[in-house]
C-alpha cells in the first residue's frame, strides 16, 4: 500500500489493518467477516443462515428444504411420495383400504361391511338384516318358516306371543304389566294408580284425594298435612308457603324486603344502597366520587376533570385549554390578541401601529401622523377614537404622510416635529 493510500485511509477514519473505529472494513465487514446485519460474504449469519433462512446446505432450522421436504425426502406432515406409515391423507393403503381394513366404500377384502353384510345386504351365512336368507326361506325348516333365526315372526313376536322387550301385542309382559308399570286396573307394583293413590284410595303419606290423612284427621303423626305444613302453617323445614321461616328469612337468607341477615341484598348492597366497599349501584361513594376519585360531572375531589380543568375551564396554574388565565392572558404575558397589558405586541407596537416612543415600523412620528390628519380633512377620520388610529385607516394615512413628507424640506419637517411635540 503507498504511502499516499495509507494517508487517505487514515483521512477516511481507517486504520492500518483497513478498519474504523467502529471495527468494519470499506466493505463493511468486521474482523470476524460479518456485516452489520450480521451476515458473512457468502449471505450466511453466525448461526450458519442466510436471510432466508436456509444453511449452506439449504435446509431451514428445521431441516426443511425449499419445497418442504427433508433430508429423508418427507414433508412437515410426515409423508412421503403421499404416504405416511403406510397410509395417505386420506387415511388409505396403496390397496385402498383403512386401518380397519376397510375400502373407500366400506366393504373389507372378503367383501362385507362393518355390520357384516355383502354388498347384497347379506352376512356370511346368507341372511339379511331381518333374519331372511337370499332364497326366500324363513330360518332353514318347514316348521319355522314363520320365524327368523333369532324366533321372532314378521310382526315381531315370538312363539310365546312376546316381543324382544317382552311384551304381547296388548302392551304387557309376563307379569301383567304395560311398559309404564301398570297393570290392566292402571296400579304399578307398589299397588299406586298414576296419581299415587293406591286401591284404597290413599297415598303413599296416607292421605286420600281430599286430604284427608288414614288416621282420621288432616294432619299425620308428624303434624303435617298433605300439602306438608302444620297446623301452624310451617313444614318440615322451618318455612311456612310463603318461603319464609319463623325470622322471617327464606332459604337463601333473605327477607321479604331481599336484604339477609347482615343487611345487605343479592347483589351486595345495603339498606343505604352501598356494598362493603362504600360505593353505590351506579359506582360512587357516599361523597359522589367512584373508584377513579370522580364524580358524575367528571371533577375530582379538588374540582379537576381527568384532562385536569376546573368547572370554568381553569388547570392548577390557571391557565385554561388555549393557555389563557382568567385576566385572558398567557404565561408571557400576552391576550389573544397578542398584546401585554400595555397594549402592546410582542413586536413592540401597539393596536395602531405604534412603538413605545411613537414611532410606527416606518419611523414616522404618531404626533406628526395626528397633526397632519387635524390639518387635512379630506382623511377620513370617523375611525378616530381617543387619539388612537384605528388599523383600517392606516394604509391610506402612510400615503398621505409619505407624500407630504416629500414636500418638506427636512430641516422644515424637524421643526415641524418638534414644534408638535411641544404643543402636542
Amino acid at each position: 500500500m503507498s504511502l499516499f493510500k495509507k494517508i487517505i485511509d487514515r483521512l477516511m477514519g481507517y486504520d492500518e489493518k483497513g478498519f474504523n473505529r467502529y471495527e468494519y472494513d470499506k466493505e463493511g465487514y468486521n474482523k470476524d467477516e460479518f456485516n452489520r446485519e450480521s451476515y458473512d460474504k457468502d449471505g450466511f449469519n453466525r448461526y450458519g443462515f442466510n436471510r432466508e433462512g436456509f444453511n449452506r446446505a439449504g435446509y431451514d432450522k428445521d431441516g426443511f428444504n425449499k419445497k418442504g421436504f427433508n433430508r429423508r425426502g418427507y414433508d412437515r406432515s410426515g409423508y412421503k411420495d403421499g404416504f405416511k406409515f403406510g397410509y395417505d391423507r386420506q387415511g388409505y393403503t396403496k390397496d385402498g383400504y383403512d386401518r380397519q381394513g376397510f375400502n373407500k366404500d366400506g366393504f373389507n377384502k372378503f367383501g362385507f361391511n362393518k355390520d357384516g353384510f355383502d354388498r347384497q345386504g347379506y352376512d356370511k351365512d346368507g341372511y339379511d338384516m331381518y333374519g331372511f336368507n337370499k332364497y326366500g326361506t324363513k330360518y332353514g325348516t318347514e316348521y319355522d318358516e314363520r320365524y327368523n333365526r333369532q324366533g321372532f315372526n314378521k310382526d315381531g313376536f315370538n312363539r310365546e306371543g312376546y316381543d324382544k322387550d317382552g311384551f304381547n301385542r296388548y302392551g304387557f309382559n309376563k307379569q301383567g304389566f304395560n311398559r309404564e308399570g301398570y297393570d290392566k286396573d292402571g296400579y304399578n307394583k307398589m299397588g299406586h294408580d298414576n296419581k299415587g293413590y293406591n286401591r284404597l284410595g290413599f297415598n303413599k303419606e296416607g292421605f286420600n284425594k281430599l286430604g284427608k290423612h288414614k288416621n282420621g284427621t288432616y294432619f299425620n303423626e308428624a303434624g303435617f298435612g298433605a300439602d306438608g305444613f302444620n297446623v301452624l302453617g310451617y313444614n318440615k323445614e322451618g318455612f311456612n308457603r310463603g318461603g319464609y321461616n319463623k325470622e322471617g328469612y327464606n332459604r337463601d337468607g333473605y327477607d321479604r324486603d331481599g336484604y339477609n341477615r347482615e343487611g345487605y341484598d343479592s347483589f351486595g348492597y345495603y339498606k343505604d344502597g352501598f356494598n362493603k366497599e362504600g360505593f353505590n349501584k351506579k359506582g360512587y361513594d357516599r361523597q359522589g366520587y367512584d373508584r377513579q376519585g370522580y364524580n358524575e360531572l367528571g371533577y375530582n375531589r379538588e374540582g379537576y376533570n381527568k384532562k385536569g380543568y376546573d368547572k370554568l375551564g381553569y388547570n392548577k396554574d390557571g391557565y385554561d385549554k388555549d393557555g389563557f388565565d382568567r385576566n385572558g392572558y398567557n404565561k408571557i404575558g400576552y391576550n389573544k390578541s397578542g398584546f401585554d397589558k400595555e397594549g402592546f405586541d410582542e413586536r413592540g407596537f401597539d393596536l395602531d401601529g405604534f412603538d413605545r416612543q411613537g414611532y410606527n415600523i416606518k419611523g414616522e412620528f404618531k404626533e406628526y401622523i395626528l397633526s397632519y390628519i387635524s390639518k387635512n380633512t379630506n382623511i377620513n377620520t370617523k375611525n378616530i377614537v381617543d387619539n388612537k388610529i384605528i388599523n383600517i385607516d392606516m394604509k391610506d394615512l402612510m400615503v398621505d404622510i409619505s407624500r407630504a413628507k416629500k414636500s418638506f424640506e427636512f430641516g422644515d419637517y424637524i421643526a415641524c416635529v418638534s414644534h408638535l411635540r411641544r404643543n402636542g
